[in-house]
């Protein structure tokens, strides 16, 4: 295990390294994820900051992928904030007190409910099935800084962890602890 996450800093430290010389945006993870996720779409706007990983899963349940971003705060440490948009109200939702500093994914063979364990995970979101209802769920494990500042918006919405899951009922979303 501590091979495989050192494997995915040197990943994300050369990607940084190489987008700067690509004339990529820094915070840009596409050279990371063309060697650990290849068939994902991605992309990184600059001046919205924003991480976009929309058409690649469907969390509704219409057979349509939906869209899921990272939003940049703009503050002096940046970090970034999900939004998520389901093809079936087209509805943008921004979640202001779920932020994150890094929102990478892990390398593709963790992202499976066999695999996962968010002990041992060093990137603070995944997309995967963790309920087991067979439609895909997203976690976001929130750093200490992240969870304090939020900790009352997170209470309002019964999150007392710092481990969380938006899952997707009905075609509802859904927090809850992880």
């Amino acid at each position: 295990m501590k091979t495989i996450v050192m494997t995915l800093l040197v990943l994300l430290a050369s990607s940084l390294a190489w987008s700067q010389e690509e004339g990529l945006p820094l915070n840009s993870f596409e050279y990371l994820y063309a060697a650990i996720h290849p068939d994902l779409h991605y992309s990184y706007d600059a001046a919205t900051q924003t991480h976009n990983y929309s058409g690649n899963w469907d969390f509704d349940g219409d057979s349509i992928a939906d869209q899921l971003m990272f939003v940049g705060n703009g503050g002096v440490h940046l970090y970034f904030h999900l939004r998520l948009v389901l093809s079936t109200d087209e509805y943008v939702r921004d979640y202001p007190f779920i932020s994150v500093d890094m929102p990478v994914l892990p390398a593709a063979e963790y992202a499976s409910r066999k695999e996962f364990n968010p002990l041992f995970m060093q990137c603070p979101i995944s997309v995967l099935d963790c309920n087991g209802d067979k439609s895909p769920d997203i976690f976001i494990r929130l750093d200490q800084s992240a969870y304090t500042v939020n900790a009352a918006l997170l209470r309002e919405h019964r999150i007392n962890s710092h481990m969380l899951m938006v899952t997707f009922q009905k075609g509802k979303v859904k927090l809850q602890n992880y």
